[in-house]
């Protein structure tokens, strides 16, 4: 026998939301510890999305997408479920010392 689907209260996915958004640019302004950056890329890989070698910006990026689905489930006039973000990739060249 399959279990149906069980929604969370609002006050709860308004703290799961904020958990999100905070965690989410702390880890995009590069402010969380390396130890708890490590932990969750460890957790969201063995039981989570990620695949193993991810990468902090590769957790990230499930985090903004998770936030966009929990920002849909608050919001009654949100539109369709959304889709995973494109990935970008970004470079930086590095110039060297003395540049």
């Amino acid at each position: 026998m399959e279990s149906a689907p069980r929604a969370l209260p609002l006050p709860d996915l308004e703290a799961l939301f904020g958990v999100l958004v905070t965690v989410h640019a702390h880890l995009l302004a590069d402010a969380l510890p390396p130890d708890l950056v490590r932990r969750l890329l460890d957790r969201l890989t063995k039981h989570g999305p990620l695949p193993e070698g991810a990468s902090a910006g590769e957790m990230n990026a499930v985090l903004a997408d998770l936030c966009q689905r929990v920002h849909w489930a608050i919001s009654e006039d949100y539109g369709d479920y959304p889709q995973p973000a494109a990935r970008r990739t970004f470079y930086y060249r590095y110039a060297g010392f003395g540049a």
